[in-house]
């Protein structure tokens, strides 16, 4: 660069310390900053990053400028830019602007150093210094006394290139914002600086602290320091210039102590084609690939060149012959870190499109890598057909979980804006329904009401059967009987209008197993043996078998374990071996239920276990909630008390965490009974009470007995409240005869009397309750509760 008088400056500085003129930046030699604008592969233009700014004034400048002539003024103002000049160069800053009699310097921009705000101090003592020492050969010409007073202030500055030409740059951030605030408390001759500076300083500097302040505008306060004279034992940079001047010697950087400074040091002596890969690089990931790099940036630079040298700088390693990693994950983060965020989102965007085009024959390999530069850039819309597919695939491999995710993601990133878009959005959200209403939420919910929505706006009529439909199965695993019953209904009524017979068909079968949970066991029974010989005749073996097991589990509710026992049978034998593991899966629960209301542990406790593995593997968390209650039931039951409570309470805290009301309230009444049992009597008073609220509120009616039980337990074990106890089992009871559950009336029946019977007032209800448990036991065949009443 040259100034005016034709004096050769170093490169980065912008104004002459001969005669203060802005200085003209000439072009550089690298590859990309000859390019023009349009050219470029990669145009960074600003960046982001922790520096020192500093301003400055003339104190007193208005009195001064109504004194003296306005030429006189003008000479004084060049000589004190003049001195400002070489101050702030002398420490290794920049003056970036002169603005009126304000003088703006950056210390950390372009170049960061380990100390920038210990030079930025340095640089304002030596300019007041200076600028006293001008003022005394003046004094005596004009009759005025100069000095300066100035604010330094450290932190995250936004800087872009104002003017390609002069060099200078546009500033932005808070940063800024507070140092210029406080130049306007500083006195004549003061230094005052930021907390962030006084921080990375105090070393160093005297400092003194001064009241905190709170700028107009801003809700944070602010405590500010005076610099008042450097620190005994303070470090020059004399030993820093020499060890620069061997660095220099030897092309060695050793690092600063700050690990953060020391990276960015490193990167911002690079040339600027190296500082585009590495910025590139950082943004596609901590490893990359060189056909990667090499196909965004078009071949314009000598890539292979820039890559050898920044492993020999020892920034990147080569993992193989076309991959590479960051040395350091820090510096990755450093180097990101200094992209703006309208940078990094087109970055992303550029990186995805790439990705997706460069291993389209293989796109599934890399779904993971596009959409996490999709979801990151300015167009995540674009994402939409990636996110489709990630949905498409987990769902192949039986991943719901990540499938669920993938799939709502997409439905809101979904404008509805054109009917292209609706139709997009209904059939994602039917793929959608299909594997997550087993999981369901109100967000889920709402999301398939917009759905539901578009299926009569388009006026799809086969469309809007499913949404119902699967709304209905949401409600259902929400555990709102009510809800679920109506949209099972209106589903049913739809397509009955528009003669859809398997949907139909479908809708009837989902409601039949609801009609369980509201303890309409007959009319389930109906609906359920009407649905499994329509599914048979229709050759829709999978949903005649899943059918067939929720009509096992209601049989077995009902204490017909014979009937059960001839379905489950001809299940076994007449069906094929589905290769469909969540069909295997629900089989699996509905006949584990079977087993826990007869009272066969043993066989309750095989089939739990393989419930929750394989619940596990296939992120079906309704499964593995069913399979650690059940596990823990049987184990209660066989003695195992502790292990039993251990596993049934992280089936509850699988059920809060994932939200699965459905398993919640189907186990409720049971664990608040297990709870009552040994003596935890608060945390039972609370689960039976929710359990009856469900009851009321959402029609979840099967577990009101044994909610009534288990406050009937506290009441007689914890209060001695006799007649509460006798009142609550006796409404258990008549749940239990109108639901006309035997089996769980007739645990009831044994748990009134093993309660009562330490009561002398009560031996005679001991003795009927007994005699009624053992008669029903024996005629169920529950064997294990017989034993037990025979006990007594």
């Amino acid at each position: 660069m040259t100034c005016g008088v034709n004096i050769e400056i170093h490169p980065g500085i912008r104004f002459c310390s001969a005669c203060g003129a802005r200085l003209q930046v000439m072009n550089e030699t690298h590859e990309l900053d000859q390019m023009t604008k349009e050219d470029r592969p990669m145009n960074f233009e600003g960046e982001r990053k922790e520096a020192t700014i500093t301003f400055s004034d003339l104190s007193a400048y208005t009195s001064l400028t109504e004194r003296l002539d306005p030429e006189l003024v003008e000479s004084l103002m060049n000589s004190i830019k003049e001195i400002a000049i070489r101050c702030v160069e002398s420490e290794g800053g920049i003056v970036n602007q002169f603005i009126g009699d304000e003088i703006v310097a950056l210390f950390g921009i372009p170049m960061t150093r380990g100390d920038d705000p210990k030079r930025a101090i340095l640089a304002m003592m030596k300019l007041h210094e200076a600028v006293v020492n001008f003022s005394r050969t003046i004094e005596g010409l004009y009759n005025t006394k100069l000095n300066m007073h100035s604010s330094i202030n450290t932190g995250l500055i936004i800087t872009s290139h104002v003017d390609k030409r002069d060099g200078s740059y546009g500033l932005t951030g808070d940063t800024v914002n507070t140092g210029s605030r406080l130049l306007s408390l500083a006195k004549g001759g003061q230094i005052l600086i930021g907390p962030r500076t006084a921080k990375l300083v105090a070393a160093n500097f005297e400092l003194i602290e001064l009241p905190p302040i709170i700028f107009k505008g801003k809700s944070q306060t602010l405590i500010p320091f005076r610099v008042v004279g450097i620190s005994q034992g303070f470090n020059s940079h004399k030993e820093d210039k020499a060890k620069s001047k061997h660095e220099k010697q030897n092309n060695h950087v050793s690092l600063p102590s700050s690990v953060q400074n020391a990276f960015q040091t490193l990167f911002d002596r690079l040339d600027s084609d190296s500082q585009t890969v590495l910025r590139l690089a950082a943004v596609i990931g901590h490893e990359f690939s060189i056909e990667l790099i090499q196909t965004i940036l078009e071949g314009k630079i000598d890539l292979q060149g820039i890559l050898n040298n920044l492993e020999e700088q020892r920034l990147l390693v080569r993992t193989n012959e076309n991959l590479f990693t960051f040395r350091h994950s820090q510096i990755q983060k450093v180097i990101y870190e200094t992209l703006l965020f309208r940078q990094r989102k087109k970055i992303h965007g550029i990186v995805a499109n790439t990705i997706a085009s460069l291993y389209k024959d293989c796109i599934e390999d890399h779904l993971d890598a596009v959409l996490q530069h999709f979801i990151q850039s300015d167009h995540r819309e674009d994402a939409l057909p990636y996110l489709e597919l990630a949905g498409d695939c987990a769902v192949r491999s039986c991943c719901f979980d990540t499938a669920d995710r993938q799939y709502k993601s997409a439905l809101e990133i979904i404008k509805l804006e054109s009917r292209a878009e609706k139709e997009k959005y209904l059939a994602i959200a039917l793929k959608w329904a299909a594997i997550s209403y087993r999981s369901p939420s109100d967000e889920k919910i709402n999301l398939m009401k917009v759905a539901l929505n578009i299926t009569r706006d388009i006026s799809n009529r086969e469309s809007e059967i499913m949404c119902l439909t699967w709304m209905g199965s949401m409600y259902f695993f929400l555990a709102h009987n009510y809800s679920a019953e109506e949209y099972f209904e209106k589903s049913m009524e739809v397509a009955e209008k528009c003669s859809q017979a398997d949907l139909h068909l479908l809708a009837s079968d989902l409601l039949g197993r609801c009609y369980i949970t509201s303890a309409k066991h007959e009319l389930a029974i109906q609906v359920l043996e009407k649905s499994i010989t329509q599914f048979d005749q229709r050759g829709m073996k999978f949903e005649a078998s899943l059918s067939r097991a929720y009509l096992i589990a209601n049989l077995g509710y009902l204490g017909r374990f014979e009937e059960a026992l001839s379905n489950l049978s001809a299940r076994t034998k007449g069906e094929p071996s589905f290769d469909q593991p969540s069909v295997t899966l629900f089989e699996k629960i509905l006949t584990t239920f079977f087993y826990l209301r007869k009272g066969e542990w043993n066989g309750a406790l095989d089939y739990a276990s393989e419930v929750r593995i394989l619940g596990q593997k296939l992120e079906i968390f309704n499964g593995v909630l069913c399979g650690l209650a059940a596990e823990g039931l049987a184990r209660f039951e066989l003695g195992e008390k502790s292990q039993g409570m251990s596993s049934m309470q992280e089936a509850f805290n699988l059920a809060i965490t994932h939200n699965l009301q459905f398993m919640h309230s189907f186990f409720v009444g049971i664990y608040a009974d297990m709870k009552a049992s040994v003596g935890s009597y608060l945390a039972a008073n609370q689960l039976a009470n929710v359990g009856l609220k469900n009851a009321s509120v959402y029609g979840n009616i099967l577990v009101e007995g044994e909610c009534y039980r288990a406050l009937a337990v506290i009441e007689a074990l914890d209060s001695k409240q006799w007649e509460n106890s006798a009142s609550y089992f006796s409404k258990s009871l008549e749940s239990a005869s109108i639901r006309k559950a035997l089996p769980e009336k007739a645990v009831t029946l044994l748990r009134r009397a093993e309660v009562f019977l330490p009561s002398e007032q009560y031996q005679m209800l001991v003795r009927s309750s007994l005699k009624e448990a053992r008669d029903l036991f024996k005629t169920l065949g529950m064997s294990y509760w017989l034993k037990r009443a025979e006990k007594i």
